[in-house]
């Protein structure tokens, strides 16, 4: 495949000639002529459509290419497997940003890096100079690619020559005679090295703090504390404190005056520790009549999941409106009425059913007539009785990452 030299490539060759420098080619690029092969003349001034762009591997002159317009340089280049699925139908030399020379490649399809032909190609192109002595034919050494077949074919090599490794294994020979010597651990290999886990290990170190989680024991692991609703400082538990805030405890104001004994007895906790201006107390030195300022960043109380199911935070969708972050919510029962077949078919409304047998229930709206009902098992099975509404559950442990 030969190229033609674009006049932006003549007039580099005319200043190399004229200042006695050379001419160093340093890109091939190859494209797919936008879906046809095009025709390309000195006036272009880039490929239609580039695909990919590469160092050159190495520049030489072709001795068998020389005619009377010149000799023929070879420019060679490799696609890499990792890249592809794409036709190759145009190709141009780069020195840098200067477009040397340009042409029509033979149409050749570059498969994607996931198809099972997946190759790498090596392109090369070739060009007439009047002057090849203009040409610098090296390249840069750090930029050049070693092909599949090259590394396959040193590999063979280096099997084959027996003397490859005798230095290596003389060295190794003196170095494992001196190192069976030794009777203690000359590695300094430890149990964590060789797989065994520490003691206080844990596979949830990247949990950011605040991670909620259930756990099926009634010890709490390293690095957790169980969410019972128990006080914690910035002293001990700081990063903890910013990510619970003041949630779990009434709605006071940050410097709000609050009596010793309504802040114990929202907390629910004999020693409230509070803040004032002359340092840290606790509620248990001071009157329940007396007022305290309330400092939510000196200590705050953790949610108290125990005996609780969660509930995802509605965050302005609506089904669980009014609620903010950490709040509890007490059971119910959504209302409803249970309609009962009368005399002569109409559909009443009972305001109170109980029990098996004979029961007096007023009808609504009709309080000068009683009526007897007798509650009778149904399709929905024997009733559960308990004191509270409840679906089917396990107990677990809530903890909280500090």
């Amino acid at each position: 495949m030969s190229l033609i030299l674009t006049k932006a490539g003549l007039a580099a060759l005319v200043q190399a000639e004229s200042t006695g420098t050379k001419i160093q080619a340093t890109h091939m690029a190859v494209g797919d002529g936008g879906g046809a092969t095009p025709e390309h003349t000195s006036a272009s001034t880039g490929l239609v459509h580039e695909n990919w762009r590469g160092a050159l591997q190495s520049i030489a002159i072709n001795e068998q290419g020389e005619t009377e317009a010149g000799e023929q340089v070879v420019f060679e280049v490799h696609i890499p497997i990792t890249v592809g699925g794409w036709y190759i139908r145009e190709c141009a030399i780069y020195a840098n940003d200067t477009l040397l020379a340009i042409g029509a490649h033979p149409v050749l399809y570059k498969p994607d890096p996931e198809d099972a032909t997946k190759a790498e190609h090596i392109i090369k192109a070739l060009i007439t100079f009047s002057n090849a002595a203009l040409v610098n034919l090296t390249v840069d050494p750090n930029v050049v690619l070693a092909s599949q077949s090259h590394v396959a074919e040193k590999v063979a090599e280096h099997d084959a020559d027996e003397a490859a490794h005798q230095e290596l294994m003389a060295a190794m020979a003196g170095g494992l005679t001196a190192h069976a010597s030794r009777t203690n651990n000359p590695h300094a290999v430890t149990a964590e090295q060789v797989g065994a886990a520490p003691a206080d290990h844990t596979h949830d170190n990247a949990a950011p703090t605040g991670t909620i989680r259930a756990i099926d024991s009634e010890t709490v692991p390293t690095g957790y504390l169980e969410l019972d609703g128990s006080l914690i400082t910035v002293a001990e538990d700081a990063d903890l404190v910013a990510v619970v805030g003041t949630k779990h405890v009434p709605d006071w104001s940050n410097g709000e005056t609050v009596a010793v004994g309504v802040l114990r007895a929202a907390l629910a906790d004999g020693a409230v520790y509070i803040s004032t201006s002359s340092g840290t107390t606790s509620g248990t030195d001071v009157g329940d009549d007396t007022g305290v300022t309330w400092t939510a960043s000196t200590s705050v109380y953790l949610g108290d999941w125990r005996g609780r199911f969660p509930r995802g935070w509605d965050h302005g969708l609506g089904l669980d409106p009014g609620r903010a972050l950490g709040s509890t919510q007490d059971d119910a029962l959504q209302g409803h009425g249970h309609a009962l077949r009368a005399e002569g078919g109409a559909s009443i409304n009972y305001a109170l059913v109980r029990g098996a047998g004979a029961s007096n229930a007023f009808v609504s709206g009709q309080t000068d007539r009683v009526h007897a009902y007798e509650a009778e098992e149904h399709l929905h099975g024997v009733p559960r009785e308990a004191v509270e509404t409840r679906p089917l559950n396990i107990s677990t442990m809530w903890i909280i990452k500090r």
